[in-house]
């Protein structure tokens, strides 16, 4: 994967940009985010974007649940980011994140996607 040497790596996500500008987060599998995560989370995407809004693509595989707390930091920090599309390959995490866009009523465009190819082709359309 062609990442630029700029990444941030905690117990919770691993997060860069990637060589299109595509900020890519990938929890780590079987987390469950909380505030700690979601600010943590948060921070990094802050520092990578350098006070610009830039595209995320979130893979949600092996994301346990997202709580209340951590939904209304992510809430808090729509400003850092122009577009999400969120990776959501099984029943499960489509369901979780079906849930997370109801509860969340984001102010930015987001989308779900089975394909990391989809997501991403989505995303570059949103921000040439």
């Amino acid at each position: 994967m062609d990442t630029d040497p700029v990444e941030f790596v905690s117990p919770f996500f691993r997060l860069w940009i990637r060589v299109d500008g595509i900020a890519t987060l990938q929890w780590t599998p079987g987390i469950s985010a909380g505030l700690t995560e979601a600010q943590a989370a948060t921070d990094a995407l802050a520092a990578l974007g350098e006070g610009r809004r830039i595209p995320l693509l979130v893979d949600t595989r092996g994301l346990g649940p997202i709580d209340r707390q951590a939904r209304l930091q992510f809430q808090r920090s729509e400003g850092l980011i122009s577009a999400v599309a969120l990776i959501a390959t099984t029943p499960v995490s489509r369901l979780m994140g079906n849930v997370f866009l109801a509860a969340a009523r984001p102010t930015v465009p987001i989308r779900l996607f089975a394909s990391q190819d989809d997501a991403v082709a989505w995303l570059l359309e949103r921000s040439e």
